[in-house]
């Protein structure tokens, strides 16, 4: 059997699909959340989940290290959490990778 992926009426793609068959439970709610969240954009495969199922809501990252600006990101951090929105402080990398890995993760907004 072969699919095929179709983009404005033209077929861009020929594969071999696979079979996920999990029995039943979280895996058969987890292979359709997945399923209905991918999605590609320039060439890329994003995923975008429903904000209900995300590990976080935020992310807060300061660009520099320097000036008070970790002390300031770190209060934003502490006020989103009294908010009750899951969030994370993160200021262990480069701005950029930063930026990638909670991309990864699923973060609503870096």
């Amino acid at each position: 059997m072969v699919a095929e992926r179709i983009k404005e009426g033209k077929v861009i793609e020929k594969f071999y699909p696979y079979v996920a068959e999990p029995s039943f439970g979280l895996e058969r709610l987890m292979l359709c959340s997945l399923s209905l969240a991918y999605s590609e954009r320039d060439g890329r495969i994003i995923l975008k989940l429903p904000s209900e199922i995300a590990p976080y809501h935020a992310a807060v990252l300061p660009l520099v290290r320097k000036d008070g600006i970790p002390e300031m990101a770190y209060k934003i951090y502490l006020n989103l959490k009294e908010k009750g929105i899951d969030c994370v402080y993160d200021d262990t990398e480069y701005i950029g990778k930063a930026y990638a890995k909670y991309d990864e993760i699923g973060v609503l907004i870096v």
